[in-house]
């Protein structure tokens, strides 16, 4: 037999191997492992939305199940006359579909269609979803109701905004008012696993952080402290625009911190005793020097947390360094602000969150979020029993894919959304607890 038809020969002999000698086709890929989805909900089809169901599940990672609630979406209408909300996921079955208050539920079929294969919902011009034009968030086609305070220090929560252009790439909108939020859409769906990128979200490691956990896990009461900027102190959750306002803005989310001491509570039957030294505008620079406007207060905060003699200390800085400090300066401060919880709370373990990122077209400095992740790794990396890292920033990139900036921050600037404070909160659970031990 000649060369080219052993060659042949042992070709065809792999084909028969591959679809067996009856002729049938090979099997199909097997599906997603369902065991990394514990909160897999198999009877996705029959779910309907229950508010109380909501409020228990504010918090849990979506990324552990196959049900999103209240994924934030903005039913964007297009110069071609298209209106539609994307998704981050392909929708299995859009189970609600309410306003930014979750008062309003709107119908499938007059209000919206699902169109799975876009990841969207389709707006109808009857539809009674208030729309939202496109390039509001660069400054065009501005709603009438909403000012120009023309300076980001003279604008208001109620009604106004910024047009501005820090970093010289384009102007952008910048607002603490409805101008974002007050259209968002609260879009409940179950999703295809398969569509979530691996390694994408934080889950648990359970070699990290035993000796907090060991105390939870025993029944124990913990204290907990959190350092950080304004997106710590809760800006653009409607908790706190609730508070700015004097009155409730519904749906009155809380802000990632308070969440998570929540959350804790609720999983582990036990009481955090709890210290927001979140202070908006600073940097980590600030809990050691009152030269800046708001180093004062942030050397106060930071007093109170320390008296606190936390047993887990959460530290989320970035935001703000950007345009102060290099990753050699983020780094020393980090390590600064640990060893000083240490000499007060000897036991103290930590979590290090790298920030969600800022709007591109505000970046001065990119790249930083980067170096700033290196050095917490290194960190990390030298103490990991005691010490875990959450990186925001990859998951924050991973929803820009989809998503326009003021999908994820009502701001448009910097801030989370309601939505991506409960990513905060349910990515930082992730690092004290296994969902898949429920």
């Amino acid at each position: 037999m000649s060369k080219n038809r052993i060659i042949t020969a042992i070709a065809l002999a792999a084909t028969l191997l591959l679809t067996g000698c009856s002729g049938k086709d090979s099997p199909a890929p097997a599906g997603p492992d369902l065991s990394a989805f514990p909160l897999y909900d198999p009877d996705y089809a029959s779910r309907t939305y229950v508010a109380d169901e909501y409020a228990q599940r504010i918090t849990q990672p979506f990324w552990l199940g196959n049900v999103i609630y209240n994924e934030i979406a903005l039913p964007v209408l297009y110069d071609n006359g298209q209106c539609y909300a994307k998704l981050l996921y392909t929708p299995e079955k859009v189970i609600s579909v309410r306003d930014q208050t979750l008062q309003t539920e709107y119908r499938e079929g007059e209000d919206y269609t699902v169109d799975k294969a876009s990841k969207r919902l389709v707006i109808p011009q009857t539809s009674a979803i208030p729309t939202w034009r496109d390039g509001i968030e660069l400054g065009k086609n501005m709603p009438a109701e909403f000012n120009d305070a023309g300076s980001w220090n003279a604008m208001d929560w109620v009604d106004d905004y910024v047009i501005w252009d820090p970093a010289g790439k384009g102007q952008s909108v910048y607002a603490e008012s409805p101008v974002f939020y007050g259209k968002y859409l609260s879009v409940t769906y179950a999703y295809d696993v398969a569509d979530l990128p691996q390694d994408m979200y934080h889950t648990h490691d359970k070699w990290k952080l035993n000796g907090v956990r060991s105390k939870l896990k025993s029944g124990q009461n913990i204290r907990l402290a959190m350092l950080g900027d304004s997106i710590t102190e809760g800006c653009s959750s409607t908790e706190m625009i609730s508070q700015v306002l004097g009155h409730t803005v519904a749906p009155d989310t809380p802000c990632y911190a308070r969440q998570l001491k929540e959350e804790i509570e609720r999983v582990y039957d036990v009481d955090v005793m709890f210290e927001n030294a979140g202070v908006g505008g600073s940097n980590s620079g600030d809990l050691f020097s009152a030269a800046s406007a708001v180093g004062p207060k942030t050397m106060q905060a930071y007093d109170k947390a320390k008296r606190l003699q936390p047993d887990l200390c959460v530290i989320a800085y970035g935001t703000n360094d950007v345009a102060v400090n290099d990753e050699a300066e983020f780094a020393a401060n980090i390590e600064r602000a640990m060893r000083e919880m240490r000499a007060v709370s000897p036991d103290c373990e930590f979590i290090l969150v790298n920030a969600f990122p800022c709007n591109p077209l505000v970046e001065q400095k990119t790249g930083m979020y980067d170096k700033y992740l290196r050095k917490m790794n290194a960190i990390a990396a030298a103490d990991p029993d005691r010490v875990a890292v959450v990186d925001m920033h990859k998951v924050g990139e991973h929803m820009l894919q989809t998503k326009k900036y003021c999908e994820i921050s009502s701001s448009n600037v910097n801030h989370p959304n309601d939505f991506m404070h409960r990513v905060y909160a349910g990515s930082i659970m992730t690092a004290l607890y296994d969902y898949k031990s429920k």
